[in-house]
């Protein structure tokens, strides 16, 4: 798997503070990639 960093929920949803996304509902590390740490994120403006 090539998320070599680990992200806690409550530091991703104070990031996302900083944008229009809205607000964190889920996220998930992508298994591809060779040298970055990847996510997928959900957001929902509400």
């Amino acid at each position: 798997m090539s998320v070599y960093t680990k992200v806690p929920p409550h530091q991703l949803a104070e990031f996302l503070q900083h944008y229009s996304l809205g607000q964190l509902e889920q996220f998930a590390g992508i298994s591809d990639g060779i040298e970055n740490s990847n996510y997928f994120v959900t957001t929902s403006i509400r």
